[in-house]
């Protein structure tokens, strides 16, 4: 019998071996597991034939959320997403009663449902106290430090032996690096407060080993989020005019990858760290938002349609001075402009609603003096959230359901509605005494 590309040995004891996998692995451990193929399917990591696989990435949430249904029956509740992110949701499936790319559309429609069952039906329920919801989100941070250390491994090949080699040889995108590094520098800042003496040192050598990375890897918008991460979660944590005055450096460092020409390792750019055939106009990006604009305005109120923008002019061709376009569409380059496109007018408004309730929620949660196991991971998430929120207006990760950076964010976010639900409850009452009884008396 021919089973096709199932016809290996290899492969029959990897499809034996997945259910019983799914009944004896904790949750944890399969969410963990998914992320780290979102990242393997994403770069050029080792043995990664080659970059992006969306069937590896579906196939795998697949299973993750049949393991939830599996591990979690009973365990808690799922946690309701904030109202923008369901609104969202919402139009980008009415979308499809207009998008011309429907059957596109509407597999990145069940996929984005796909990631928030998994992150807030499934996920959250993991957070039962604070202390749960800070340790799975130290968990992710905690593999994504492995993983980026896995990817400063040599392989056999010469070319990765040099810096700039491993650089991207372990990230496809150079960008995705800074990403990296900015998503992780707030919960290591955060580990470093709570572990005093030379622990502290230890944990604070790492955030500067993330920051020389994210300079390293060409990605201004990377190392601006770093740092602006970085000053909020200390900000949160101790005000000070300083930390304000670091988040605003972060914000120059995000906006010099417009006015740069030097050092811009643009998505797909494959050579060394200083890139010399830059494109023209700020780095390129002002003719991808001049370009967006006017796809805009051809559908300005609802867009046309929910990642139309991915397969729209997918067979244009235009010279290497123009704005990039892929073969699935035109990268514009912007969270924002892309939702105008996608979803017009209502979309946009509803993303700048989103990061505004996340970063409030956040913000809210790391001012909790009264509950210092609350105030520590949501300044955290409120740096985290605040480092995405900057980059979304140069890169457009947050809506890709496939997007490594996008499960990492998203699944945040679940852990930080949990733990705002657990906040909420107010703080825990004191101990009861209990008088003592003489030895021998009746209970």
């Amino acid at each position: 019998m021919n089973l096709g590309p199932f016809d290996q040995p290899l492969w029959l004891v990897a499809l034996l071996a997945i259910p019983p996998l799914l009944v004896v692995t904790s949750y944890r451990v399969g969410w963990l597991a998914t992320l780290l193929v979102f990242l393997w399917a994403d770069s050029s990591m080792l043995f990664a034939e080659e970059p992006r696989q969306p069937r590896v990435r579906v196939a795998v949430l697949g299973l993750l959320l049949l393991q939830g249904l599996l591990r979690l029956r009973g365990r808690g509740r799922a946690e309701m997403p904030p109202r923008p992110a369901l609104l969202l949701f919402a139009l980008a499936a009415i979308s499809l009663l207009w998008t011309e790319t429907r059957k596109y559309s509407a597999a990145n429609v069940v996929w984005l449902g796909m990631l928030g069952l998994a992150t807030f039906g499934q996920l959250a329920r993991l957070g039962t106290t604070p202390k749960q919801v800070e340790r799975t989100a130290q968990a992710a941070v905690t593999l994504l430090l492995l993983v980026i250390l896995v990817g400063f491994v040599p392989w056999l090949r010469a070319d990765t032996w040099t810096l700039s080699g491993r650089l991207r040889g372990f990230f496809n995108n150079p960008n995705g690096l800074g990403i990296t590094c900015a998503l992780a520098a707030p919960w290591i800042v955060l580990r470093a407060l709570e572990r005093p003496g030379p622990r502290q040192v230890a944990w604070g050598a790492v955030v500067g080993a993330l920051g020389l990375l994210a300079l390293l890897s060409g990605s201004r918008t990377g190392l601006g989020g770093l740092v602006v991460g970085v000053a909020t979660t200390l900000f949160l944590r101790s005000p000070s005019r300083s930390l304000a005055a670091g988040a605003l450096l972060g914000v120059a460092i995000s906006l010099a990858s417009l006015a740069g020409t030097e050092v811009d390792l643009e998505e797909g750019a494959v050579g060394t760290l200083a890139r010399t055939q830059t494109l023209s106009r700020l780095s390129g990006r002002l003719e991808r938002w001049e370009h967006g604009l006017e796809r805009w305005r051809q559908a300005p109120v609802l867009g046309a349609g929910f990642k139309a923008s991915w397969q729209y002019e997918a067979a244009d061709v235009r010279d290497d001075t123009s704005m990039e376009v892929t073969a699935s569409g035109t990268n514009f380059h912007s969270q924002l402009v892309e939702t105008m496109v996608d979803l017009g007018a209502v979309g946009a408004l509803l993303l700048l609603a989103l990061l505004w309730t996340l970063g409030s929620r956040a913000r809210k949660l790391g001012r909790r003096r009264d509950r210092p196991e609350i105030a520590g991971p949501g300044a955290a998430f409120a740096g985290t959230f605040t480092a995405a929120a900057l980059d979304s207006f140069f890169h457009n990760w947050i809506l890709t359901p496939g997007s490594p950076y996008a499960l990492v964010l998203w699944s945040l976010v679940a852990l930080c509605c949990r733990l705002d639900r657990l906040a909420a409850g107010g703080a825990p009452a004191p101990p009861v005494p209990v008088p003592a009884q003489p030895i021998g008396a009746s209970t």
